[in-house]
């Protein structure tokens, strides 16, 4: 009995001290408060790069750029690069078919002296990028608002073509052709046929078609509008009409304001910008075969092995930011293809109207200047003499 007893305390005993061992396991703890620093906001991955991007780009000190683009333009960007950054934008400036000469040259014999070029697209198209002298854009952009789809007028960075080795920094109408005002009326031409009337006979000046430019854009957009056939038909009766060509862009404009000829047929865009600012007797021509929506007299691209690589990476995200295309666009008197820079105060004739005809300026349109080059040539080898 007694040893039944005691087995029976110890039961008890048991029970009780499980109870209490689960009384007390069911009281949890306080727990204590971290006592750790709190952890520092980490800075995106693109502000890093940045950072140490431009550290690098001041130690370089500065970048260099070929380029077609006018004398203002080229002040306002330097200015505006200046100021921003203290690094010196310098230049090297001449015509499309010189600068890309002098680019093609350097590049192929290891020597490459450009940090950024600015040319016309058929050669840059057609010659430098086959030959593996540029890079693609994408991977130099950093700032989010360059590579932000919403901050370009289509939805998109504007690549002149497809691989994205050329942006277009300008969207602006293009005619082809401007009058003096003083001696033609307002709509008396109203189509480039009207061109071969012969009262225009030894009145008009070209750029020159048989080289990247103006003129050879000129020709691609007839190709485009009317077929190669009729083009080639309608040049050759051009040609009869006494035709002046010229290389020399200003020199062409500043001919017609004078009042030397009456009509310039395909000027830089640049350069009309500049004579109608100072109120020359200029003005385009809006013929019915309407235009092209012009993008590269402000085209970019990226030389291989860059000089000053940084400070060219930190260059190209400026001019495509807001601030940049605003130099730009005060520079060059067009808009450009930022849909975030206001337009207030430009000229209305680089606008398209309604129902004007406008064609897109892409790849083909330089394709097209490069295969015509050999009948051009021909067609205006009289004129050439």
């Amino acid at each position: 009995m007694k040893k039944f007893r005691k087995t029976i305390y110890f039961l008890f005993a048991c029970i009780v001290l499980v109870a209490m061992v689960g009384t007390a396991c069911g009281r949890s703890a306080p727990v204590p408060a971290p006592t750790s620093a709190p952890t520092k906001e980490a800075v995106p991955e693109w502000q890093a790069r940045w950072d140490k991007t431009l550290a690098a780009a001041k130690q370089e000190g500065s970048v260099r750029m070929y380029i077609i683009m006018s004398t203002g333009v080229r002040e306002e960007l330097a200015k505006g690069f200046q100021q921003k950054y203290g690094i010196e934008l310098e230049y090297v400036a001449a015509p499309p078919a010189d600068i890309a000469q002098r680019f093609i040259s350097e590049a192929s014999a290891g020597r490459n002296q450009a940090d950024v070029f600015n040319t016309g697209g058929t050669t840059l198209l057609t010659v430098v990028k086959p030959k593996g002298l540029i890079v693609p854009f994408e991977p130099e952009l950093i700032l989010p608002e360059v590579t932000n789809p919403k901050a370009w007028i289509e939805g998109r960075l504007p690549f002149t073509d497809k691989e994205g080795y050329m942006v277009g920094m300008i969207s602006s109408y293009e005619s082809y052709a401007t009058r003096n005002t003083d001696l033609v009326k307002d709509n008396e031409i109203t189509s480039f046929k009207d061109l071969l009337e012969p009262k225009w006979k030894g009145k008009l000046v070209i750029n020159d078609p048989t080289t990247p430019g103006a003129g050879a854009s000129f020709v691609a957009f007839l190709v485009r509008s009317w077929g190669e056939e009729e083009t080639k038909s309608y040049l050759t009766k051009l040609v009869a009409q006494d035709l002046v060509i010229t290389r020399d862009w200003r020199q062409q404009v500043e001919w017609v304001a004078k009042g030397k000829y009456s009509l310039a047929i395909a000027p830089n865009p640049d350069n009309i910008t500049q004579f109608m600012s100072v109120g020359a007797p200029i003005s385009p021509i809006r013929a019915i075969e309407g235009g092209v929506k012009q993008t590269v007299s402000a085209g970019l691209s990226l030389p291989k092995n860059p000089p000053h690589p940084n400070a060219r990476t930190i260059f190209v995200n400026w001019l495509l930011s807001k601030e940049g295309m605003t130099a730009l666009q005060k520079g060059f008197g067009q808009p450009t293809s930022r849909a975030d820079v206001s337009t207030d105060g430009l000229n209305p004739v680089f606008f398209p109207k309604p129902g004007d005809k406008v064609l897109p300026e892409i790849e083909e349109h330089f394709t097209i200047q490069a295969k015509m080059f050999p009948a051009v040539r021909q067609i205006f080898a009289p004129l050439m003499q």
